[in-house]
């Protein structure tokens, strides 16, 4: 305040958003903001591969998705966050074998989204999806969260509105194919079945890849996403 003026003098707000797509780790440098969203997407995992014979296998699962808001106060203007985008699970050639998870993302050490689980092969449990630590505890307020759809088993890959959508199953009988789940928000599953040229990876942010028949290439899982918003 102005000696003798009794007014405040406010730093002024520039509207905006960043978003951040490349798998790995960056930093964000927060601005003056009257209030902020995160929402974050993990990693899709990718689609499992069916044994030989009539056998199917599973599509990956979404990354699962969270959006919270800062309040003024709780994230100060000038100092940097760490952000950390989780890529998909790379697709699978082989036989029988689960597909491999998508990673977490996180925003600032604190907040983050859980990867999703490669899909089941034919003899073995889907790959567990991956998990974070926080080392950093806040009161920034859950806005929404929801996990990513279920990798379809030799059938349709699960639909969802903000996470990614679940992988389509794949398996070895001919001309066959599963479509991958959608998402209203997030990134679409990949379509399994049974050759590479009907097996698809997910889109980003974070839709799980489709399944496949033995030895062929399963779909990819897309990778992760953060979206920072302020005003």
């Amino acid at each position: 305040m102005l000696p003798g003026m009794g007014v405040f003098i406010t730093e002024s707000v520039t509207p905006g958003s960043q978003t951040f797509s490349s798998p790995g780790l960056t930093t964000f440098t927060v601005p003056n903001f009257n209030t902020m969203t995160v929402e974050i997407w993990g990693g899709g995992g990718s689609g499992g591969s069916a044994y030989n014979g009539n056998t199917i296998s599973q599509g990956g699962e979404g990354g699962s998705y969270v959006k919270y808001s800062i309040a003024p106060g709780q994230l100060l203007p000038g100092t940097t966050q760490n952000v950390y985008i989780g890529g998909g699970g790379a697709g699978r050639q082989s036989n029988g074998s689960n597909g491999n998870p998508g990673t977490y993302s996180y925003f600032g050490d604190a907040i983050w989204a859980i990867g999703g689980y490669g899909g089941r092969g034919q003899f073995t449990g889907a790959s567990s999806a991956s998990s974070y630590t926080p080392t950093v505890t806040v009161s920034w307020t859950l806005v929404t969260s929801e996990t990513g759809g279920a990798g379809g088993y030799g059938g349709v890959g699960g639909s969802v509105t903000y996470a990614g959508g679940g992988g389509g199953g794949g398996q070895n009988t001919g001309g066959v194919t599963k479509a991958g789940g959608t998402s209203t928000y997030g990134g679409a599953g990949g379509q399994g079945g049974w050759s590479v040229a009907s097996t698809f990876s997910g889109s980003a942010p974070g839709g799980g890849g489709g399944g496949t028949s033995w030895y062929q290439a399963s779909g990819a899982g897309g990778d992760g996403r953060v979206v920072i918003t302020w005003e």
